[in-house]
């Protein structure tokens, strides 16, 4: 079953006040006018860049990535309500209450969302008054100034599951308040160009081949893990494209009600849909002239997936309820964290749809495989709120960059963006606690660790041999962090918080010595060049529709731990300072039943592997060299079968 993601979110829950009392004076004209204020809720959140994750009854269920975006949301949306309860009799108002809050949440593979996060933001609605909203006191810290709303304490509340009280607030607009212009995303940025912050070579890699297909007119579909960015690369190649004064669209498919989705792309005609008195335009003729993102095509229905094919071929639909074909001059772009080429197997996707959107694919990485961006991106998040003046200058240091980089980034790029943001909220005008804003999240691994194959938490206990081995990592790990330093205010022992003497006392007693410069692990960039590599690598080989099947059936953990072994056992055979602890790699191979053209195909990921990664042609040839050698012992010389 796939895992949840876990990452920082803005939540906002909303429902309706004696909406069982409304239903029991008139059900049928209360669901109607349910319908219509939801549509009020959806359209600002599409405006205000939020994610519709769910609908039960009265209720729905939005999150955002901006915790800003998210309180606007809520007032715009209360402000339109309220003119639209104005004409209605005063027994008859849909008054809503709304609570905002921010914290984890969990992301399902199918969209939805659950968790502390969610739980506390459902309870904050429960404390605002109808047609009011309610938000965290980290909500209120974290929007400040920014927004014309008059927060008002409510006192402390005990939640559930939270052992510790959470102060709430009010949240209204005063009389004279206007909020900013609610302008849909699309335009907001129209004229300013999409900032794309890297250093590494597989984001320069990700980058040519943005610039590659900017300048034609082919269809681009977007694959990559949730948060990593796709959306801001589909926003690059239309504004480097001959389109880029045209508009740039975007359709989240996932948030579409299904009997709604023929109407959003297409548009209809009055009459056509129950409730339409006047004709609409679709998302495909709003696009008329320039691109149209469908974000998360993944999601879209099998039974309306064949509707899509004529447009993506030639351009032309019909509006529902309209037998006129019509014709928009329209650029494709979609988007999906799902294994679509999984879907067409299991038969979730159709094959000519799959073909029609993947004429020219992107992958981008996850950001665990390209550390080299992490400290770049934390401080690009961090000048942005320097920019706003929401505090002075924040200095990243060496300590925190290695923090980050231990850390593996379920929720990518995003989850980045928030923790720069908690940690700013965190350490108010002091230095910036990224201690305390990094989640412990189950479902995240150290970045560099090498454990031994013995170790199990069910032994409970480590063998001298093993606490040696995880120290000896340890130290490796902050000398390189820090160039080999070992005092001054920057150097290892500094960091590790113990006298610069025990520090070269216990590289003595490990046998710790700094590589030599022309071997091959440190040609490579040393453990972090290993590890990048071994990740790229490792991650084509399991996601290959033949070589896939060597992990079939295994578990996440599982899979991770095999890279892990990967990892370390690379570092130590390329001349590395870590003495690799695990089972016998070539053994270990030598009875999966690895074929002739399974060999083949690893040849071949390895070559893309090493040419994404940029690697010097002198170390591609040595890299090619040692897997060649390791052949002979683990490739049965027949065709590659299942085991």
């Amino acid at each position: 079953m796939p895992q949840a993601n876990r990452r920082l979110a803005a939540i906002l829950s909303a429902d309706v006040a004696g909406y069982s009392r409304l239903m029991g004076d008139d059900e049928q004209g209360t669901i109607a006018a349910l319908a219509e204020c939801f549509d009020v809720f959806r359209r600002h959140l599409e405006i205000y860049n939020g994610r519709l994750v769910d609908t039960a009854g009265d209720s729905l269920l939005g999150v955002f990535e901006s915790v800003t975006d998210a309180v606007q949301c809520a007032l715009a949306a209360q402000k339109d309500l309220g003119e639209w309860n104005d004409p209605r009799p005063a027994s008859r108002r849909m008054l809503f209450r709304v609570g905002v809050n921010l914290g984890d949440i969990f992301l399902q593979a199918d969209g939805h969302v659950y968790g502390d996060g969610v739980n506390v933001a459902a309870r904050l609605q429960t404390f605002a008054e109808p047609g009011g909203i309610c938000v965290a006191e980290m909500v209120r810290t974290a929007v400040g100034n920014k927004l014309p709303a008059v927060f008002e304490s409510l006192g402390e509340q005990q939640f559930k599951n939270i052992a510790v009280p959470i102060r709430v607030y009010g949240a209204r607009l005063s009389p004279d308040a206007v909020l900013p212009d609610p302008t849909p995303p699309s335009s907001r940025h129209a004229h300013e160009p999409t900032t794309i912050v890297f250093a590494s070579p597989l984001s320069q890699r990700l980058m040519d081949q943005v610039r590659a297909v900017a300048v034609t007119n082919a269809t681009v579909l977007i694959q990559g893990e949730s948060g990593v960015g796709k959306e801001l690369i589909a926003r690059r190649i239309h504004e480097e494209s001959p389109r880029r004064t045209g508009p740039f669209v975007k359709m989240d498919c996932a948030s579409i009600p299904r009997d709604l989705f023929e109407s959003e792309l297409f548009g209809h005609v009055s009459g056509a849909v129950p409730g339409a008195k006047r004709d609409r335009t679709g998302h495909i003729e709003l696009a008329d002239g320039g691109t149209r993102f469908l974000d998360e095509v993944g999601d879209i229905p099998s039974e309306l997936q064949v509707k899509l094919l004529r447009p993506l071929q030639d351009s032309t639909f019909e509006r529902v309820g309209d037998g006129r074909t019509r014709r928009a001059d329209v650029r494709f772009i979609a988007a999906t964290n799902r294994d679509l080429t999984a879907q067409v197997s299991q038969g979730l996707l159709r094959r000519d749809l799959y073909f029609r959107l993947s004429v020219f694919p992107i992958k981008v990485p996850p950001l665990r495989s390209r550390p080299e961006d992490i400290p770049v991106l934390a401080e690009h998040f961090l000048a942005t709120h320097v920019v706003a003046g929401e505090r002075p200058a924040a200095d990243l240091t060496e300590a925190h960059v290695q923090h980050l980089q231990t850390y593996d980034w379920p929720g990518n790029v995003r989850e980045l963006k928030n923790v720069v943001e908690r940690a700013l909220i965190l350490s108010g005008d002091g230095p910036l606690r990224f201690d305390e804003a990094l989640p412990t999240s189950s479902f995240s691994y150290p970045a560099r660790a090498s454990l031994p194959e013995e170790q199990t938490p069910a032994r409970g206990f480590l063998t001298a041999t093993e606490i040696e081995q995880l120290e000896r990592n340890n130290l490796v790990g902050a000398m390189e962090a820090t160039g080999w330093r070992v005092s001054g205010p920057d150097g290892a022992a500094a960091q590790l918080g113990m006298p610069p003497a025990k520090l070269k006392s216990r590289l003595k007693a490990l046998s710790v010595d700094k590589p030599d410069p022309g071997s091959l692990y440190a040609r490579l960039g040393g453990g972090r060049g290993i590890a990048t590599f071994t990740r790229e690598l490792f991650g084509r080989a399991t996601g290959h529709p033949q070589l896939g099947r060597f992990w079939k059936g295994r578990s996440t953990y599982g899979v991770l731990r095999e890279e892990r072994l990967l990892i370390a056992y690379l570092a130590s055979a390329t001349g590395g300072p870590t003495r690799y602890v695990g089972r016998d790699m070539t053994s270990a191979h030598r009875d999966l039943g690895i074929g002739a053209s399974d060999w083949e195909i690893f040849r071949a990921i390895l070559g893309d592997t090493l040419e994404a990664l940029r690697v010097p042609g002198r170390e591609r040839q040595e890299v090619v060299e040692f897997a060649e050698s390791l052949k002979a012992d683990i490739v049965h010389e027949r065709s590659g079968g299942t085991r």
